[in-house]
């Protein structure tokens, strides 16, 4: 949102200057949201006020083309924000695009919701609704998302089902991600960044000719650390909620003829982080018929085995553990894009592999005893291969068709691991009356669970083929029709596979003489409570889909500053092989299909020194895919979570967003969305977990769904003074609002987050050609607490928050060699 990063975009080094004409590139958000714009100032004489806005180009439709005149909802950030904001992660990113909400715990649990859909259900045979592609390879896992995204040209947000032109189909929306290429001339750039939380960051890029004319090279690293905000009373030398990471990336450019280029790309990144906690905040003591919670999380513990130990409940800046893990993730790739111009006609090649490892072990109980510890170890890796052909434009109709194949193998462990203290917490009231009274009863609550181990293994395997194609029709200079369609199959399978891997102890009278029956059978009772049926092996039931996916959309030039759009869009993503976690029986989930509405105006007022544009949106999706809570009478609790179906929701608002420049040095830029986002029909959902037991179903239809705050608005200001000798001083302040929004999947009571604001800002001078440049920045300013997702609680747990980010001030130096 800076008139830094405005002025800086785009423009090659020569031309960064305060006197004369400033041509540059303007990325701006052109149709839904606000991001961060950026404004490209032309001057025909030194008057401060005469200021035009520049022009954009983007590639969301695999052609560059000015953002102002793509009939699309798309949103884009430029990398000179990026950096100046340092939005690195996807989490980030939310502050500049309004309607892109991100729930980011850890890669696993990443999720991405465009409008309020697309939350992730840790469910690693499920595709996502919203798609990340970088550099034109698509992420197959979400957690390929989880990196430190530095070294980029800018990222694009487009809205509405993607799958007529972008990779893989995705039902909701994609973020495309472009970093920089490898240029022939040198270039070198590095950032350091140290601030609060004993933060620290280090970025560093390269580039520059191998042979002249014929092979280029551009490298870039990065190093990321903090100590995090979350302090560990029962070991005080551990901090969580921190930061841990490292990375880079690697590519060639090969340029051996006008008409074919290369470019090869291999990336590495790696992240060890105490982060795999969510704090209790609340543990209910009564339903919401007021009567009394007869067992919960803090009776449990309140137990005398425990000897009066109070659970720390409510704290925002300190847990007490002693079984967490740090949380390890590695992800990497290698990826070649081929382009043969013939005859004006290309011919695109991309061909990639992806893999992300995910090690989890967190403490199931969030206490220091020795209860359990649990996580899931996921291996997954992904080829794909894309071809594209693309015609020429400038006549009546123009044209891209494509192939797109993909392959996906995964391996997802969910481990359970029990120690010597978890037969008195999960032993039922009775059942730990029966065996707390006597010595020989005592003996069986310490080995009931002790050692004990089981895993859960799926490995769900996807296989997909694609055909695509968009036209553009252009009647007249003004009057444009795009046209698109792709058709996808899909075969997926998956098997599942439960071991008593450690069974523990043997509860029987030969073990334990001095036990009565009556005992021997309340720890038996305890055990199978928790590990229940261990079913081994089970083979699911193949799904073959095929799925058509459309685009419809005429737009109207009527002026050159000012663009109508409408389109109509469909699409589809598969089912996928599912298995009841408590018995195996195959379980399977159906297609999501989403039809997409879109209305707006793109319009340059004011000379133009004013950019406002304004979309309307309308979306229903059909069996849209999320974690189902049911009544299981094989589960310990009575319920079970599975991936399932929704029978219908719909997402309908309008987005506006705006950008003024008063004059050179000064812009404004403003947006928000209001987003009715409701299930339209979810007759059988399960009821919140503080309803009374007679309650089990409840009739949601018409409520707003979790995880979409009805009204998101962003402001930006941003100033620039030129200094003596070429330098400039330069501040910004942004501030993101959010509505009161429900985070919790099943609407308790307890999921609410109030509205709340965000402030972020910074100062600073940079030098001659911004050759360096020092700021003093900060996040959240005002240390706002806020969640950015709450579980539900049970007898066994208390509500658990993911806490959004703190306060952090940094002071930071970027140096253009």
């Amino acid at each position: 949102m800076s008139l830094v990063s405005a002025l800086l975009s785009r423009v090659s080094s020569h031309d960064r200057t305060w006197h004369g004409r400033v041509s540059s590139t303007v990325l701006l958000v052109a149709g839904v949201g606000l991001s961060t714009l950026q404004v490209g100032v032309t001057h025909a004489a030194d008057d401060d006020s005469s200021t035009e806005l520049g022009k954009v180009v983007v590639t969301s439709r695999n052609r560059e083309e000015i953002a102002q005149d793509v009939p699309l909802p798309i949103s884009v950030v430029s990398g000179n924000t990026l950096d100046r904001d340092n939005i690195v992660t996807m989490s980030d990113l939310t502050q500049k695009v309004p309607n892109l909400l991100v729930n980011s715990p850890n890669s696993r649990q990443t999720s991405i919701a465009i409008r309020g859909l697309g939350k992730n259900s840790a469910n690693d045979s499920m595709e996502a609704s919203v798609g990340v592609i970088v550099d034109n390879v698509f992420a197959t896992h979400v957690g390929m998302s989880w990196t430190n995204y530095i070294d980029v040209d800018r990222i694009e947000v487009a809205r509405g089902p993607q799958g007529t032109l972008l990779g893989k189909n995705t039902t909701l929306g994609v973020v495309n991600i472009v970093t920089k290429k490898p240029t022939f001339t040198p270039q070198a750039s590095l950032e350091a960044d140290i601030g609060s939380s004993n933060s620290y960051t280090f970025k560093g890029s390269s580039s520059n000719a191998l042979i002249d004319g014929l092979l280029a090279y551009r490298a870039s690293v990065y190093a990321d650390r903090n100590n995090g905000d979350l302090k560990n009373i029962y070991q005080s030398s551990e901090s969580w909620l921190q930061k841990n990471r490292l990375g880079g990336r690697l590519q060639f450019l090969l340029t051996p003829s006008d008409s074919v280029n290369a470019r090869i790309i291999v990336d590495y990144g790696q992240s060890d982080e105490r982060i795999n906690i969510q704090p209790y905040i609340v543990d209910p003591t009564t339903l919401s018929d007021g009567s009394a919670r007869a067992t919960t999380y803090s009776t449990r513990l309140a137990r005398s085995y425990f000897d009066g130990y109070q659970p720390l409940i409510g704290s925002w800046d300190s847990i007490d553990t002693n079984d967490a893990r740090p949380l390890l993730t590695t992800q990497k790739g290698i990826s070649a894009e081929i382009n043969w111009t013939i005859s004006d006609f290309t011919l695109t090649s991309i061909s990639a592999f992806r893999s992300l490892d995910f090690d989890a072990k967190n403490d199931g109980d969030q206490t220091h005893f020795a209860i359990a510890r649990n996580g899931t170890l996921l291996h997954t890796k992904s080829w794909s291969q894309e071809f594209r052909f693309t015609s020429p434009t400038g006549k009546f109709v123009d044209y891209q068709v494509g192939l797109y194949a993909m392959k996906v193998n995964s391996s997802s462990t969910g481990r359970n691991l029990y120690g010597e203290d978890a037969g008195a917490f999960y032993a039922t009231n009775a059942q730990y009356t029966t065996l707390n009274a006597t010595p020989s009863g005592r003996l069986l609550l310490r080995d009931t669970f002790k050692s004990v181990f089981f895993t859960t293994e799926t490995r769900p395997v996807t296989k997909s083929i694609a055909a695509f194609g968009q036209l553009n029709w252009h009647f007249t200079d003004k009057l444009t029709l795009t046209t698109g369609l792709r058709e996808t199959y899909e075969d997926k399978d998956n098997d599942i596979n439960k071991v008593l891997a450690v069974p523990g102890a043997t509860l029987n009278a030969t073990n334990y003489p001095t036990a009565t029956a009556g005992e021997l059978s309340a720890a038996a009772a305890v055990r199978s409570g928790q590990v229940g049926t261990v079913y081994g092996f089970k083979q699911g039931i193949p799904r073959h889909d095929k799925s058509l996916s459309w685009l419809f959309s005429p737009s109207y030039k009527v002026s050159d500053d000012v663009l109508l759009y409408a389109s109509a869009g469909y699409g589809a993503k598969s089912g996928a092989v599912q298995f009841n976690n408590s018995t195996g029986a195959p379980q399977n989930v159906d297609p999501e299909k989403a039809t997409d509405f879109e209305l707006g105006i793109k319009s340059l007022l004011l000379k133009p020194a004013l950019m406002l544009n304004v979309n309307l949106f309308n979306t229903s999706v059909n069996g849209y895919q999320t974690n189902l809570r049911i009544v299981d009478p094989a589960s310990s609790t009575g319920f079970s979570t599975i991936l399932g179906n929704i029978e219908s929701v719909r997402l309908r608002g309008v987005e506006i967003e705006g950008l003024y420049t008063i004059n050179r040095g000064l812009s404004i830029n403003f947006g928000g969305s209001y987003n009715q986002s409701i299930y339209t029909s979810f007759h059988n959902a399960v009821c919140p977990p503080e309803s009374p037991a007679s309650s089990v179903v409840c009739d949601v239809t018409g409520s707003q769904l979790p995880n979409a705050p009805k009204v998101i608005l962003n402001v930006g200001i941003d100033y620039r003074l030129p200094l003596v000798q070429g330098a400039s001083l330069h501040a910004y302040v942004n501030e993101t609002y959010r509505s009161k929004i429900n985070l919790n999947e099943s609407l308790s009571q307890y999921g609410w987050q109030d509205a709340y604001t965000l402030t972020s800002g910074g100062i600073g001078i940079a030098g001659p050609r911004d050759r360096w440049e020092i700021d003093l920045v900060t996040r959240n300013a005002f240390d706002t607490r806020y969640a950015t997702a709450i579980g539900s609680f049970s007898n066994n747990a208390g509500v658990g928050y993911t806490f959004g980010d703190r306060r952090y001030i940094g002071l930071v130096f970027r140096s253009k060699l």
